[in-house]
C-alpha cells in the first residue's frame, strides 16, 4: 500500500509514515497517478496572481482528465470536502481557471453547501465510522450523486439523522466492477495528532478496497517488519512548533472572547507575539530560552528570541505591517540567520511571521524564498494567517 496525499494544508498532514507521500497542490509538479490510494484535500485556496496558481490550475486538470483511468485501473481515491474555489492562472499568455469540485464533476457527482454545518451521524454499523465522525464533528457540505457514474453506492453518515448525505464510498466506476471513491467530510478543527485521523480515515475507507489492497493489506500485517508501527512516534519538536505558529491567530482571537468581558492580551505587535508563543511553547516544551544571547557575528552580538536548547532549535518572531516593507523583512531575517547560525545549541531555525493584517503580498512565495531546508542551518520559514 502506497498513499499519496495531496493537499494545501501540509501541517495538518504532517504524518511519521516514510510510505506516505504528502505534497502541496502548489508544488507537486508532473505527477503521475501511479499509487494504490489517492487522497485528495479540497481546501484549496484560491491565490489568484500568485505564480503558485500556475501550478494548482495545471494539477488539478491533470487528475480531473486522469481520475476515469485511474479509477478503472482500480484505483482508490478518498476525497476531503472543502469549500468551493475556483483557481485562475495565466499560462502562456491564456486565461485558465477550474474548480477544486471539477475532480468530482467529472464523476457525477456535486457538492452542495448547506445553510449552516450539522452534526454528523453514522448510517453504517461500523465502530471505526463512528470514531471518524467523533474527528470530523460537523459537515456543511454534503453530496449529491444523482448522476454518479458507479454501480453501488453505501452511505456512510448523513447531516443529522434525517439530513443530506455527508459521508458515502463509491464502488464500480462506469460498469467496470474497479475502482473505489469515498467522500468525507473535513476535520475544520483537528484535536488529534494527524497519524490517528489518517488511520482512521484509511480504516472507514477499508472495507470499500479491492481485493487485491486487501490481500495486501493482510499480508503486510502478517510480516514482522510492518511498515505502520504497533505504537506511534513522537512527533518532532519542529513540526510541534510549526503548528503552534499555524494555528497561533485562533489563539490570539479566541483571547478576545473572554467570559464577562474580562481583560485579556491583545496582540497588536512583536512583543505581544513574543509573550503568547513563549507561553504556547511551554505547553509542548520543558526548557524555552527567551532572549538567548547569541556569540558575537560581525563585530555584534545579538539576541535571539527563543531557543529550544535540547531541541537544537531557535525561533525568531516577526510582526509584518504595512509599515514594515516586505523587503526590510527579508533584510532582518537574512540577518537574524547568521546570529542563530553563530549559536552552538542551535541547529534548526523557524522564522515565524504573523501577519493580521495580510500585509505580505505572496505569503506562500515569501516562506519559500527564505526557507532553505539544507546548508549549516536549516531554516524554515511560516507566515500565518495567510
Amino acid at each position: 500500500m502506497s498513499p499519496k496525499i495531496i493537499t494545501e494544508d501540509e501541517y495538518r498532514f504532517s504524518l511519521e509514515y516514510d510510505d506516505v507521500d504528502v505534497k502541496k497542490w502548489a508544488y507537486y509538479r508532473n505527477f503521475d497517478l501511479d499509487d494504490d490510494i489517492l487522497i485528495l484535500d479540497l481546501a484549496i485556496k484560491d491565490e489568484y496572481g500568485d505564480s503558485n496558481s500556475r501550478y494548482i490550475v495545471q494539477n488539478l486538470s491533470h487528475i480531473a482528465n486522469s481520475i476515469e483511468s485511474f479509477l478503472r485501473a482500480d484505483g482508490v481515491v478518498i476525497v476531503f470536502m472543502g469549500d468551493e474555489s475556483i483557481v485562475r492562472a495565466t499560462i502562456r499568455g491564456e486565461d485558465y481557471n477550474i474548480s477544486n469540485h471539477a475532480l468530482l464533476w467529472q464523476l457525477g457527482i456535486t457538492l452542495s453547501w448547506g445553510v449552516q454545518s450539522h452534526k454528523c451521524v453514522s448510517k453504517v454499523d461500523e465502530d471505526v465510522v463512528e470514531e471518524y465522525i467523533s474527528l470530523a464533528n460537523e459537515a456543511e457540505y454534503y453530496i449529491d450523486y444523482d448522476g454518479a457514474e458507479f454501480d453501488d453506492v453505501e452511505v456512510l453518515m448523513t447531516r443529522g439523522e434525517h439530513g443530506s448525505v455527508c459521508g458515502a464510498a463509491f464502488q464500480s466506476f462506469d460498469g467496470s466492477g474497479n475502482g473505489t471513491l469515498v467522500v468525507l467530510p473535513r476535520p475544520t478543527d483537528l484535536a488529534t495528532r494527524p497519524e490517528n485521523w489518517f488511520s482512521t480515515t484509511l480504516s472507514t475507507a477499508y472495507p470499500y478496497f479491492p481485493k487485491y489492497l486487501k490481500d495486501s493489506i493482510e499480508s503486510d500485517d502478517s510480516n514482522e517488519d510492518e511498515n505502520i508501527p504497533d505504537e506511534i512516534p513522537e512527533i518532532e519538536s519542529d513540526t510541534k512548533v510549526l503548528r503552534i505558529c499555524e494555528r497561533f491567530p485562533k489563539v490570539a482571537q479566541q483571547l478576545q472572547d473572554r467570559h464577562s468581558n474580562r481583560s485579556t492580551i491583545s496582540v497588536s505587535d512583536e512583543h505581544d507575539v513574543q509573550d503568547l508563543l513563549h507561553a504556547l511553547l511551554r505547553v509542548e516544551f520543558d526548557d524555552v530560552r527567551a532572549e538567548e544571547y547569541s556569540p558575537s557575528h560581525g563585530g555584534s552580538a545579538s539576541r535571539i528570541d527563543f531557543l529550544l536548547k535540547e531541541e537544537q532549535l531557535g525561533i525568531e518572531v516577526k510582526y509584518a505591517n504595512s509599515s514594515n516593507a516586505e523587503k526590510e523583512l527579508k533584510n532582518q531575517l537574512s540577518e537574524d540567520k547568521e546570529h542563530y547560525k553563530a549559536h552552538p545549541d542551535c541547529e534548526k531555525l523557524i522564522c515565524f511571521i504573523y501577519d493580521p493584517e495580510f500585509a505580505l503580498e505572496n505569503p506562500s512565495g515569501f516562506e519559500k524564498d527564505l526557507s532553505s531546508p539544507s546548508g549549516t542551518l536549516e531554516t524554515t520559514v511560516v507566515v500565518s494567517p495567510k
